[in-house]
């Protein structure tokens, strides 16, 4: 048994898009599941612990079900 301990970046996850400038930007953020322990960096998919909480790793492990999801805005110009 191990402790992972608050701030601990868990894993990253990258995205992209294939436009260009400001309309390839990702941000990140949690859906369903997770948010009682963990964080997400909205800039960089990094996945932490939350501060004030810590996990233990568990042999068999314990499983989490997160999602992540960035938002698709789409942008509509009228001329």
């Amino acid at each position: 048994m191990s402790l992972c301990s608050s701030g601990t970046t868990v894993l990253r996850v990258n995205a992209t898009d294939l436009d260009i400038l400001q309309n390839a930007l990702i941000t990140y953020y949690l859906g369903a599941g997770g948010r009682d322990n963990f964080g997400i960096d909205s800039n960089d998919g990094s996945l932490y612990i939350l501060p004030n909480r810590s996990l233990v790793v568990d042999h068999p492990p314990t499983y989490y079900n997160i999602t992540v999801d960035y938002p698709l805005i789409l942008w509509i110009n009228v001329l």
